[in-house]
């Protein structure tokens, strides 16, 4: 594995596993129930709205271990830390944070500078990293290295390409950034305690292009309005070829500008089979390419592309039956030429690694568990 030695305090995120009903054991010992991956809220690992269907289960049930693509999921909001008890609240009707929900914010005096720019708090769980900046001494205190996206109140999928060679203890991650220029919304700066790359992570190809990054103190406890998480879709779920999904990151676009505002493309999905063949067709990679099945895929629009620097930048689709939801399927990879040559984009396929994505965080509580300091 690759990894930093560093301390890391969290709440518990909970495995995805799961199906209708029966009891199971939750990875704090609680008694949870085995229920569809819809109807459980996968930012606090509670069910959503009416329980009155559901029998709580009791302890002398047996606990199973629920099968994919359910969950075992809480009753009640009951994460800990190894400090104090952690309660996320919204306001409406809503009783727990719910991951995917946009938080657009009335900002005034604000005007966009671009057409494909965000509206403030669109993306609310984009996370802009930056590291220390050490080649000049005149220049800005941190330099931008790549987008992140909040699955967890304390914790940052992004891209292997963007940790990779860095030190944790000079890299900050900014959350509720719209603008790195000037303040459009309250942003706050987070500490970096730990990162993970995927072990399988290879450089020359993109393949398994996943880290994730670990923060000190939950990127919630500032309670900024426009500051929230994504959700992660059941393992190897693939949305509909056709469908508009869109990622949004900071970066360089079509005519080769530096954004420093939070720009957003929608680009609608591609099947695998489909994908190949587009690149095939790019002069640079020609016939004999093969993509890879840690990838998927969107775009082949042309100008609706990033060209460089938004490595790392989540791609959200809508969620089935839930209008105004969002999970993250992609973590934004590489293109060939812009797109000029109408091939699609490569993203890291995030239901192709959910496993993973559950065992590192298993395994880090399994290790505060036994005394880790």
């Amino acid at each position: 594995m690759w990894r930093e030695q560093c301390i890391l305090l969290f709440t518990y995120f909970g495995a995805i596993w799961a199906q209708l009903s029966p009891a199971c054991a939750l990875k704090n010992g609680d008694l949870g129930v085995c229920i569809s991956y819809e109807r459980c809220d996968a930012a606090t690992n509670t069910i959503i709205g009416d329980q009155s269907n559901i029998i709580k289960p009791g302890y002398e049930q047996n606990l199973i271990q629920c099968p994919q693509p359910q969950v075992c999921c809480s009753f009640t909001n009951n994460w800990t830390t190894t400090t104090t008890t952690t309660t996320t609240t919204t306001t409406g009707t809503d009783s727990v944070e719910k991951c995917g929900v946009q938080k657009r914010a009335k900002v005034s005096n604000f005007h966009k500078t671009m057409t494909d720019e965000a509206e403030p708090g669109e993306f609310p769980w984009a996370v802009n990293l930056m590291i220390v900046n050490n080649i000049l001494a005149t220049a800005a205190k941190y330099k931008y290295v790549g987008t992140g996206s909040l699955i967890h109140e304390r914790v940052v999928l992004t891209a292997a390409h963007v940790l990779f060679g860095k030190n944790p203890d000079n890299l900050i991650a900014v959350i509720g950034e719209h603008d790195q220029k000037k303040k459009v919304m309250e942003k706050r700066s987070k500490t970096v305690q730990y990162c993970t790359i995927h072990e399988q992570y290879d450089g020359t190809n993109g393949d398994y292009n996943f880290g994730l990054i670990f923060l000190t103190e939950s990127a919630l406890k500032d309670n900024l309005p426009s500051a929230g998480t994504v959700c992660l879709p059941p393992a190897d779920y693939a949305p509909p070829a056709g469908t508009r999904c869109v990622f949004a990151g900071w970066g360089v676009d079509y005519h080769l500008e530096n954004q420093n505002q939070l720009v957003k493309v929608d680009v609608p999905m591609m099947g695998h089979a489909e994908c190949e063949r587009r690149f095939q067709q790019a002069p640079t990679l020609g016939p004999g390419f093969r993509f890879l099945p840690s990838l998927t895929c969107a775009g082949g629009e042309g100008t609706r592309n990033l060209c460089g620097g938004a490595g790392g930048s989540p791609l959200v689709c809508p969620m089935e039956g839930q209008p105004g939801r969002f999970f993250q399927i992609g973590i934004v990879t590489w293109t060939t030429d812009c797109g000029k040559d109408g091939a699609p984009m490569a993203f890291a396929n995030v239901a192709a690694v959910r496993p993973w994505l559950d065992e590192q965080l298993d395994n880090f509580v399994k290790e505060l568990s036994i005394g880790m300091n």
